[in-house]
C-alpha cells in the first residue's frame, strides 16, 4: 500500500470545580500515493471511533469509586514528577 500514518495522541488532565477535564487531541500526519487518498476518510474514521472508546474508559477510571474491586484514582495515586507532584483532586 506504501502509505505511512504518523499518529500523536495528547492528553491533558485540568482539575475543576466539580472533577477533572480530560482533553484528548489526536494528530495524524498521511503520508501515500494520490491514488489511495480515497481510503483516508475511511482510517480517519476509524481514529475517531477509537477516540470515543478510550474517551469512555477514562471517563469510567476516573468515576470508579473502587466498589468494583478495581482501583480507581483515589486507591491508585498517579506518579509523582516533577510537573505533576501529586494526584488530580477531585477525581
Amino acid at each position: 500500500m506504501r502509505a505511512t500514518v504518523d499518529v500523536h495522541i495528547h492528553y491533558s488532565f485540568e482539575p475543576d470545580q466539580t472533577g477533572t477535564v480530560v482533553n484528548r487531541w489526536l494528530i495524524l500526519d498521511f503520508r501515500m500515493p494520490v491514488a489511495l487518498r480515497l481510503l483516508r476518510p475511511l482510517i480517519t474514521a476509524q481514529f475517531d471511533k477509537e477516540n470515543l472508546r478510550t474517551m469512555a474508559a477514562v471517563k469510567q477510571y476516573a468515576e470508579a469509586d473502587g466498589s468494583d474491586g478495581v482501583a480507581g484514582p483515589a486507591d491508585r495515586p498517579l506518579p509523582s514528577s516533577p510537573s505533576s507532584p501529586s494526584p488530580l483532586p477531585g477525581t
